[in-house]
């Protein structure tokens, strides 16, 4: 009876066990990410002190070769070259030290005592680009490989990609500031080669900056680190000293054919600092965001451990109860323990709907009481577990859970997910919130305002009412920006929405679709006598004068309106206001038109006529006819007056009186002209060379 009993035990610590080899698996991975991270710091800053020695020992060389006392440095430019230059060569034999890497110190060490360095060639150089930098590469690669291979660990994943190019943006860096001092130093002359590789250098920097600022999460530690870099003054010096030099602002040279130019020396002597600055603040940028690699791993670490720690506790209790029965069983009779020992097997295949009637002695009484309590607690776990894994929140009970640390466990659970999801709902209605309405007024914005556009046609439709769209244009809203600024006109904007919503009715909508353009909607109105007593109250309520830090305003507005029942689409509805308002804006502005039927057609002819001059004149349909005029006094020629005629393809003669008013308020008359004053000149240099028309 005690062996049937143990074998739903074994089981249960074969599954323990097998679980705790996953957990073990998880943290080995993520103890290889963490060492992976921490040896690429280190091989990015000993790249960084490398190039920082490359940088100092060719500034000593350049004072060296033309004389120059390191005093006068230090006093004309407050460093010293000699003490910068040690500092370098300290750190980067700490650095190397720290790396515990025997052989690459005497390799290194091997180099810099090569003594081959010169202006043009530096063997330490070559050794930062051909040793340090494929190991800092290859170390990024791992990082980004074991993250890969631990299931549930998108955020580690995403650190270290984040990581990845960071690191790819901090070596295009080193190429861009090389590039930089080489075309300085020597100006941009005959090296076009240099000059094409800092373009590729900054080129390549920017998209790399473009790639990070999509993938970092703006409110996160690597976001926060990110914005610094972007806002470093150093770095954006050197950016900007970039574009310069590649627009063709080229600072002074340093070396103008072989001599020491002092007012280069000056300004690459400022670039040496902000390069190393600049370096500097994109290793704190990686060392940020190698610490959020961290935390995710140190997150992903303890939700495996607590993981482990349930797994442990479930099992500790199924074996309790278990081997509980089993010691029972021996004192009871034969019935009851089969019943015990059917309910264990059923437990160990996993389901949970076994019960166990409680007779026979009482020691059996209490082991089944038990076991069902067990089984239920066990089941109101599954269920909470489950709730908990679909997020069904209001499926959980507070009051009923599962006793004992297990239950409490759960518990607590649950009440973190419930903030957290309440949280990220709330986050999430924000989102739609800003997405559907103006970031400036609050109101609805464009896509808002035309989806309850077309609910409300809908809604009309059902109920066959009309619906009211008043298109409101503030008139001269530009001179307010001009006199009083952006953030005047932007206070006026937001006071123009508060007194529209006040003034519209309950129910009826107001939205933002431009810049000093707004919507009503209305819904039901009766008719058009209801939506022209809306419109007068909003064209009231919009010209009240406004009281502003920046003075008194009198704004007005234009209201163009359209009337629609439910059959008609919501661009179209749109689309008749705003034909409507550009009515009231030439009728004086301050008023409300009406688009109808007759407005509809008369604009429509005079966008056909529109397109019909402007093809008319591609086409060459016009034609010049000249009048002579004559000299009333001598009876001679003084001159002809060209009269413009137009014969219209399918249509035949147009008066002018037709057109030409009709293109005075268009922009149509300039292309006329222009198009009368070509063919003028061009009859009148023919009748210039006509011999018979000069006598």
């Amino acid at each position: 009876m005690i062996l049937l009993a143990l074998v739903p035990t074994l089981g249960l610590a074969g599954l323990a066990t097998a679980q705790a080899l996953t957990v073990a698996e998880t943290r080995s991975n993520l103890n290889d990410v963490e060492t992976a991270v921490e040896d690429l710091l280190v091989l990015v800053e000993l790249e960084i002190a490398v190039v920082d020695e490359v940088y100092w020992t060719e500034a000593k060389l350049t004072t060296e070769k033309f004389g120059i006392p390191t005093g006068f440095v230090t006093a004309a430019y407050g460093f010293d070259i000699d003490e910068r230059l040690s500092e370098a060569q300290l750190r980067v034999d700490r650095l190397l030290a720290t790396t515990g890497d025997s052989d690459l110190s005497q390799d290194f060490n091997t180099v810099r005592r090569a003594d081959d360095t010169s202006l043009t060639s530096s063997p330490i150089a070559e050794f930062a680009d051909n040793v340090l930098r494929p190991m800092v590469a290859a170390s990024t690669t791992n990082a980004v490989q074991v993250a890969a291979n631990i299931d549930g660990s998108a955020d580690v994943v995403q650190a270290t990609q984040i990581l990845d190019k960071s690191n790819a943006l901090r070596a295009t860096g080193v190429e861009l500031i090389t590039s930089f001092f080489f075309v300085t130093a020597f100006g941009p002359g005959d090296n076009n080669e240099a000059v094409r590789e800092l373009d590729n250098a900054r080129t390549q920097y920017r998209a790399q900056s473009a790639q990070l600022t999509e993938i970092i999460e703006a409110d996160s530690p690597a976001g926060e680190a990110w914005r610094e870099l972007q806002t470093n003054p150093p770095t954006r010096s050197i950016i900007e000293d970039t574009d310069a030099l590649l627009s063709g602002t080229s600072p002074e040279p340093v070396v103008v054919d072989g001599v020491l130019n002092p007012e280069g020396l000056g300004e690459i002597a400022s670039s040496f600092i902000d390069a190393e600055l600049s370096m500097e603040a994109h290793l704190s940028m990686l060392e940020s965001v190698a610490l959020e690699a961290e935390a995710g791993v140190q997150e992903r670490r303890d939700a495996a451990d607590r993981y482990a720690w349930l797994i442990g506790s479930i099992v500790g209790i199924i074996t309790l109860i278990t081997l509980t029965s089993a010691w029972v069983s021996t004192r009871s009779i034969v019935r009851p323990l089969s019943d015990l020992a059917n309910a264990a097997e059923q437990l160990r295949a996993g389901d949970n709907s076994a019960s166990v009637s409680v007779r026979g002695p009482e020691e059996v009484r209490t082991v089944a009481e038990t076991l069902n309590e067990a089984v239920a607690n066990l089941r109101r776990a599954e269920m909470q577990a489950l709730a908990l894994a679909d997020g069904r929140l209001d499926d959980l009970d507070d009051d009923d859970v599962a006793s004992g640390t297990l239950g409490s466990s759960l518990s607590t659970a649950v009440e973190r997910l419930r903030v957290s999801l309440g949280e990220r709902e709330e986050y999430r209605r924000r989102l739609a919130h800003e997405a559907s309405h103006d970031g400036l007024t609050g109101v609805p914005n464009r896509s808002a305002s035309m989806e309850h556009l077309e609910g409300a046609l809908a809604r009309a439709e059902r109920i066959d009412s009309d619906v009211a769209v008043l298109f409101v244009d503030l008139d001269n809203f530009k001179q307010v920006n001009d006199l009083h600024g952006h953030a005047a006109g932007d206070r006026l904007l937001r006071e123009v929405s508060r007194r529209l919503i006040r003034s519209c009715r309950d129910g009826d909508l107001v939205g933002r679709i431009g810049g000093d353009e707004f919507l009503v909607i209305a819904e039901p109105v009766a008719d058009e006598q209801e939506a022209r007593q809306l419109s007068e109250r909003l064209l009231d309520a919009v010209s009240a004068p406004f009281d502003d830090v920046e003075g008194t305003t009198i704004p007005s507005a234009s209201i163009g309106a359209a009337l629609a029942g439910g059959r008609r689409k919501a661009s179209d509805v749109v689309h008749d206001a705003d034909l409507a308002v550009y009515e009231a804006k030439e009728a004086g502005r301050g008023r409300t038109a009406f688009c109808d039927d007759e407005m509809r057609s008369r604009l429509l002819a005079e966008a056909d006529l529109e397109s019909a001059i402007r093809q008319g004149l591609a086409d060459d349909q016009f034609q010049l006819h000249f009048q002579p005029t004559f000299n009333l006094h001598t009876g001679e020629l003084d001159g002809a007056e060209a009269l413009l005629r137009w014969e219209r393809e399918g249509v035949g003669q147009i008066r002018p009186e037709r057109f030409i008013q009709f293109a005075e308020r268009t922009d149509l008359i300039s292309e006329i002209d222009s198009w009368v004053m070509c063919r003028a000149l061009t009859h009148l240099a023919s009748w210039a060379d006509d011999d018979e028309l000069k006598h």
